[in-house]
């Protein structure tokens, strides 16, 4: 009777170039057993074509993923001006600023110019403008206020003045 000599390879799974599991495998033997592998914000879309007996050489067989895409929402209330979908860590970019009647365009709160790794929403930051009114009597008594927009100006007392009666302010 004849001994056979039995032929082992090495059969390595390599995500992104460094191997994750490695084994030695008979030549002919069936190759069924396949590592699970994770990668953070990345989804495993499989192994690389793997045969179905071991080869008569070493094998490696690599890994692949698909990063997970994140949503950014660029939005002010209920207003959505833009939305971005990217992976972690790629640069996007901001929609033109918003504009906001009586108001002034700060920022988009949170917003980096580079994907979180999770959803988002970068919320519109203003800032209401202000105007200076200044109530005059005679030119010379001046009582300067300063007034958001949209906000009612103060109403003062009527002024006094022996031998004058008051008419009305006017713009």
């Amino acid at each position: 009777m004849e001994e056979t000599t039995r032929e082992y390879y090495r059969l390595t799974y390599a995500i992104d170039g460094q191997a994750c599991y490695a084994e030695m495998v008979e030549k002919g033997s069936r190759l069924a057993t396949h590592p699970k592998v994770e990668k953070p914000h990345f989804i495993f879309s499989g192994w690389g074509e793997v045969p179905p007996k071991m080869p008569d050489h070493d094998l490696v067989i690599d890994g692949h993923f698909t990063p997970v895409m994140y949503r950014g929402i660029f939005a002010s209330g209920v207003v959505q001006y833009a939305m971005v979908d990217a992976p972690i860590g790629a640069t996007i970019s901001a929609p033109a600023d918003p504009v906001c009647e009586g108001c002034d365009f700060v920022e988009w709160r949170g917003f980096t110019g580079v994907m979180p790794g999770e959803n988002v929403v970068f919320e519109a930051v203003f800032t209401p403008r202000t105007y200076r009114v200044e109530y005059r009597v005679d030119d010379l008594l001046r009582i300067p206020f300063q007034v958001a927009y949209g906000e009612p100006f103060p109403m003062l007392e009527e002024p006094s003045k022996k031998s004058c009666v008051f008419s009305g302010w006017s713009e």
